[in-house]
């Protein structure tokens, strides 16, 4: 019910951000295969070398920066709110491998608001059903997460503006 109370303010804030949003860039990108779950549950490592993952099934054809979203969106964020000394060392890790340009970067913050966006809207639609497995926490987690990414929305833009 409380995100059913809010969800007027979560859409609204989201279709005002997607109206400062270029698509036609976004399109553009290449498009590789991004897992979409890159947590650090679903990263083989063995003798601390990653050698594979697991839990494909978001799998999509899609520009690289999607992959670093999840990435930092499913690493970092705690307690609700993003560790940015954590994004940083995602995104220079993710550069030295593959070099993304600050223009990309600037993508970060919509596809994370949307993904989490979505994934919550997911989460109490499961809620919903009978016999769902959804951690009532977890989902009031997720609530807290947009809530807190909502209001620092602008800091955020900037700190992927300036990061390169």
């Amino acid at each position: 019910m409380v995100f059913l109370s809010k969800i007027d303010i979560f859409l609204n804030f989201y279709l005002d951000i997607l109206k400062k949003t270029d698509f036609k860039y976004y399109h553009s990108l290449p498009k590789i295969p991004c897992h979409g779950d890159f947590d650090k549950r679903n990263i083989i490592k063995k003798k601390n070398k990653i050698i594979g993952f697991i839990d494909l099934g978001g799998v999509t054809i899609d520009p690289p920066i999607c992959d670093l979203q999840s990435c930092i969106q499913l690493n970092t964020m705690k307690n609700g709110q993003l560790d940015i000394d954590l994004a940083e060392y995602i995104i220079d890790g993710y550069n030295s491998y593959r070099r993304i340009g600050k223009d990309q970067l600037e993508l970060i913050p919509i596809l994370m608001y949307s993904e989490m966006l979505k994934t919550l809207c997911w989460v109490m639609f499961k809620l919903a059903t009978p016999d769902n497995r959804i951690n009532l926490i977890e989902a009031l987690e997720r609530m807290k997460t947009l809530s807190w990414f909502k209001n620092y929305y602008l800091n955020l833009t900037r700190f992927f503006k300036t990061f390169i």
